[in-house]
């Protein structure tokens, strides 16, 4: 029996491709006129120090125990100075409280295994700081008072309802939430491989401007056992995160953002690209560091929306990699550049004793945008200065010969083959409106479907001019080759045509020059740039792949995954929700435990998967109730109770299939209800994605002689959702020997929707297994 994984692509390109801001805040154009931008050029470069951020535990230590812990982490608006000589600029910060808050914000040290609970808490003002085009799609409306924001784990395994969501938004003291919002605290259960991640605003249409607003941070889980005995530099001084990013300034020390768009007759504000002409470092304009004449480690993340970054020592000092985004690769490998793709991370040693020199200037030589783009000049060619003290130092770090190995890919279990095209579209004017993944929107029916615990080897086709980061949520991926397309124009007019890279023949375009995957980037990735007009051949692992295993937690409930380009500016369509696509995957094909619930389901199909998955969801805590020993006696399904008119509403055969043991019938749906309402919706408000009526007292006389008026209000509360959609109804008396107990329940599987009336009257103790439910 398979479970849902419901890997859904949420557009999070979108997310970061078109975001936006707060119409009410956007400066007019007379405003703009009159605020110059700064020029970079006359600021001074190398005159800040590089900022430290604050560092937060996500665990306490016990009698030398760790265990679990909970933050509360706010987003704060308030002032931040990036560089001496300019005005303090208004930024929206994370941090324990707005005086603590900072730009990235507190980097944020998790230990493997032991959970982290994060409440997220948006403290921002109703409007934004930076201007927003009101013809995307996106979370903030004219109409919306306050700024959404969610925060998503960048690099995070675990449940989707801790993913950040780009609809899982929610407003100042969460006063408006998304449709798929669902709880404020986020469970980071840490569980997987130890590395580097980073954490950043998700909201639908407004992850650009959040992010170019400054809420970003870095985010590392710890495996002591694993690394300590690889001996790394390691301490605060001598392993140090440096987030980068670039920004432009108005001369009031404002963040510029150009507000008239590329195409100001479809999109009047939105531009495909933001490049900033000054180089942020942990929050500062070219900083500088003095560094000692040993090895130093460091992580790099590129939370640039679109500039790339092929970062190198001006005095030739080597980059020796040690990982690439989440994961430690095989073993260290070395090089003179490394380039870094917008959201990508890098984690590389630096042995200052071999400096010939007492300065070495961290350079920057990616065109911009890349490719094919401008070349750098002076300021955005360089990233910042290490001042090197003049004697050598005793060193106990060094780098092994090998780091950490984990299970190879095994192509020969590879359940799927896929083919990803990106697609990219333009006006009259021959600039960019919107781009598809394989030529369709966000909202169009999934196609893509991986199991978890699988193995599948995708196909990327990158039909556009640049350079494109493909982000994967939830699974990591290897890459295997990529490949020049031949007679690309060919292969491109037919691809738009029928949208079909297998009868297009892509295996006979697929047989240009190839370029080698460096060394550095052949480990476990979550970001890999997609090289124009090329294809990218990788091996996608839905699992763990420290212990090769499927998943610890639910990875097919909550409100979905994504994948998508992480180019924040960039939409995908009219609809502006960034280049992604939804995708569903089905998770294991393990059994159900229980010696009964075994052959409870057959596989009904339904536009989200079977009925069977929902029993799934079920299985723990049928297994471990009371409910399988009789304590639930058997149903009646008596389709009489509505009379003839009724009895094609109340589908007993679905019924019947679904519950194919009928003592199960009315326990099941019972625990279920009541495990999602204790679980979901106690002292919350309605969840869009499980939207239940509380329980209605009404006697069994009552709908015995009133069949009519109660199917009609339960029908009309389903309808109030907003869907025209007639539900399946079910009349479930149960014979209790005591009277009677029946309960009426509307189900719609296709959207996981549950309305239902109930007459039992509070009095829990004929029912111990209901009761042990209500009462968790």
């Amino acid at each position: 029996m398979e479970k849902t994984l419901l890997l859904k692509l949420l557009t999070f390109s979108a997310l970061l491709l078109c975001s936006i801001t707060s119409s009410s805040s956007s400066p007019s154009s007379s405003s703009i006129d009159t605020l110059k931008l700064v020029n970079a050029s006359k600021l001074e470069i190398f005159v800040d120090e590089l900022p430290d951020m604050p560092k937060i535990y996500g665990y306490d230590v016990v009698d030398g125990v760790p265990k679990s812990k909970s933050l509360k982490i706010g987003m704060f608006k308030k002032k931040w100075k990036f560089h001496r000589d300019l005005p303090p600029t208004t930024v929206y910060a994370y941090g324990l409280s707005k005086r603590k808050a900072t730009v990235p914000g507190p980097t944020i040290e998790a230990l493997h295994r032991i959970d982290t609970h994060v409440t997220w808490q948006n403290q921002l003002p109703p409007n934004h700081i930076l201007p927003w085009d009101p013809t995307i799609p996106t979370a903030l409306t004219k109409t919306t008072h306050g700024i959404p924001t969610v925060v998503h784990l960048h690099g995070g395994i675990h449940h989707s309802e801790s993913d950040g969501n780009a609809n899982s938004w929610f407003t100042s003291r969460y006063k408006i939430k998304g449709p798929t919002w669902t709880n404020k605290t986020y469970l980071y259960s840490n569980n997987q491989h130890p590395g580097n991640l980073w954490y950043h605003d998700h909201a639908m249409g407004l992850t650009r401007v959040n992010l170019l607003a400054g809420l970003i941070g870095s985010y590392i889980i710890r495996h002591p056992k694993i690394e300590s005995p690889l001996g790394l530099p390691h301490g605060d001084e001598y392993d140090r995160p440096l987030v980068l990013f670039d920004r432009s300034f108005k001369t009031d020390g404002s963040i510029y953002m150009n507000s008239t768009g590329n195409n100001p007759s479809i999109h009047p504000q939105w531009q495909p690209e933001y490049f900033g002409d000054a180089i942020i470092v942990n929050g500062k304009a070219w900083p500088s560091l003095t560094v000692r004449r040993r090895k130093y480690r460091f992580r790099i993340i590129n939370a640039s929306n679109a500039r790339f970054f092929r970062l190198f020592f001006t005095n030739g000092l080597r980059l020796v990699h040690v990982g690439s985004d989440s994961a430690y690769i095989r073993k260290p490998a070395a090089s003179n550049k490394t380039l870094v793709g917008p959201s990508e991370i890098t984690d590389f040693i630096v042995d200052f004793s071999k400096s010939e020199s007492n300065v070495a200037i961290l350079a920057n030589d990616a065109p911009y945008p890349y490719p094919s783009g401008d070349p750098v000049d002076e300021l955005t060619g360089k990233v910042m200065k290490f001042t090197i003290l003049p004697d050598k130092e005793l060193d106990t770090s060094r780098i092994p010969k090998k780091l950490v190995e984990y299970p190879v890919a095994d192509l020969s279990s590879v359940s799927q083959t896929r083919y990803i095209a990106m697609y990219e579209y333009t006006s009259n004017i021959d600039e960019p409106t919107h781009l598809y993944l394989n030529g369709k929107p966000y909202d169009a029916p999934v196609t893509e479907t991986p199991k978890a615990g699988s193995t599948e080897v995708w196909y990327v086709i990158n039909l556009t001019d640049d350079n494109h980061p493909l982000h994967i949520h939830l699974g990591l991926f290897k890459v295997l080759d990529q490949t020049e397309l031949v007679k690309s124009d060919e292969f491109k007019d037919c691809m738009t045509k029928i949208n079909d890279a297998v009868k297009c023949h892509v295996d006979e375009h697929a047989r240009g020059k190839k370029v080698a995957v460096p060394n550095y980037e052949k480990g476990w990735k979550n970001v890999f740039k997609m090289r124009p007009g090329f294809v990218t051949k990788i091996v996608v692992r839905f699992g763990y792949i420290h212990t090769n295993t499927s998943y610890e937690f639910d990875a097919t409930a909550g409100p979905g995954y994504a994948y998508h380009c992480h180019t924040p500016t960039r939409p995908t369509h009219k609809a502006g929700k960034g280049i992604s696509r939804r995708i569903e995957s089905v998770a294991s094909q393990k059994e159900v435990p229980g010696r009964k619930l075994k052959k409870a389901g057959k596989d009904i199909p339904t536009t989200s998967g079977t009925k069977s998955q929902i029993m799934m969801r079920l299985e723990k805590m049928v297994e471990e109730s009371d409910i399988m020993h009789d304590a639930i006696r058997s149903v009646d399904f008596d389709e009489g109770v509505f009379g003839i008119a009724h009895s094609e509403i109340i589908a007993k055969e679905d019924m019947q299939q679904l519950f194919e043991h009928e003592e199960l019938g009315i326990a099941v749906i019972h625990t279920y209800i009541w495990y999602m309402y204790v679980t979901l919706m106690r002292g919350t408000e309605l969840c869009n994605r499980f939207n239940f009526i509380a329980t209605s007292r009404i006697n069994t006389t009552f709908i015995t002689k009133n069949p009519t008026s109660v199917k009609n209000e339960l029908v009309d509360r389903f309808m109030a959702a907003g869907d025209n959609t007639t539900p399946s109804l079910y009349f479930l008396p149960f014979n209790s020997g005591n009277g009677g107990h029946w309960v009426l329940v509307a189900m719609d599987l296709s959207r996981l929707m549950v309305y239902y009336l109930d007459s039992l009257s509070g009095d829990w103790s004929k029912y111990p297994s209901m009761k042990k439910t209500v009462d968790a």
